[in-house]
């Protein structure tokens, strides 16, 4: 069984979060959104877990795709050594050092 077969929302469409009310294993989780309610077990402790680091995960790529959007682009990295031109240069170039 996967973790979202011991909390279950009433839409796949529920984009609310599971908030313990009471404590771990004597408590509920209740959908923040739909307001379903599942007894507090071991599995669906783990379940909100794995739900929560999920959302934490999603708002965090969520955050970084909008600085991406807001952000200039950086500047193109210069080269380290430049190199004379010789056309610039002249009769210097040619007779080197």
């Amino acid at each position: 069984m996967t973790p979202a077969d011991f909390l279950t929302h009433t839409s796949d469409d529920c984009t609310g979060e599971w908030s313990l009310v009471g404590k771990r294993g004597a408590g509920l989780w209740r959908c923040t959104a739909c307001a379903r309610e599942h007894p507090s077990t071991p599995e669906s402790d783990r379940a909100s877990d794995v739900e929560f680091a999920r959302g934490m995960q999603l708002r965090s790529q969520t955050r970084q795709g909008r600085l991406r959007d807001f952000l200039a682009k950086p500047p193109r990295p210069m080269p380290m050594i430049e190199f004379p031109d010789p056309a610039d240069e002249g009769e210097e170039w040619k007779r080197g050092p």
